[in-house]
């Protein structure tokens, strides 16, 4: 059986939108405060971009061509991490370029941009440091934005149909569909699998779960 996605995109965009002032006011000192320890940073992401692309040659004709690939997944999947890091760089320009944005987006672009360098670096991040930016990233950018921003690989609002959810748990290993009893009363089908988190693309441990199943596929497994 093929693995199957579970995408979270509509639980987080369903967080409250609407922040008041002594919200504001915690989420800054929040965000100020991740900075001063060197957690979070603003960098300049063009000269980021430019330093790669005359260490390697990349440029956006090189995220296009990977984008535009018969499997971009796959071969995103086999950069490097300093070219995984990279990449999501280029993504962040290509971004800035195609929107209108006021200096507080930039602000958080730059800070999310070289959030995002430096776990693909890393093959991991800290998730406080990324729950406290992504509170602004979601008070400061539209819904649409907001999922080019974290949620694929690609741009799918620019135009650029997305390939691959980054933002995902992943059903890997789903055993048989079972009949299996509430706890109240009655029955469901249902299969165990594991799941595999990735953030950004890059794996974050997992778990147990339980993936509903149809009769249909009971019948055809029995």
């Amino acid at each position: 059986m093929k693995n199957q996605k579970l995408n979270l995109s509509l639980i987080l965009l369903g967080i409250v939108l609407f922040f008041g002032c002594s919200r504001d006011e915690v989420l800054n000192n929040e965000v100020k405060s991740l900075e001063k320890n060197g957690q979070l940073k603003d960098v300049n992401r063009s000269k980021t971009s430019e330093e790669y692309e005359m260490q390697t040659n990349s440029t956006e004709g090189w995220y296009f061509d990977i984008i535009n690939s018969n499997n971009a997944t796959a071969e995103f999947n086999a950069l490097s991490n300093e070219e995984k890091a990279n990449f999501w760089v280029i993504k962040y320009n290509i971004f800035e370029e195609n929107s209108e944005l006021s200096d507080e987006q930039m602000q958080y672009l730059n800070i999310l941009s070289s959030f995002v360098h430096d776990a693909h670096l890393n093959q991991n991040y800290n998730e406080y440091e990324f729950n406290v930016l992504n509170k602004h990233i979601l008070a400061v950018f539209e819904p649409n934005q907001v999922i080019d921003l974290i949620y694929y690989l690609d741009t799918p609002s620019l135009g650029v149909e997305p390939n691959a959810c980054f933002w995902c748990n992943e059903i890997v290993d789903p055993g048989p569909c079972e009949i299996k009893e509430r706890p109240q009363g009655g029955y469901y089908l249902a299969r165990n699998a594991t799941v595999k988190k990735y953030r950004f693309g890059i794996a974050m441990g997992g778990g147990s779960v339980e993936v509903p199943c149809t009769w249909q596929e009971w019948v055809a497994e029995g």
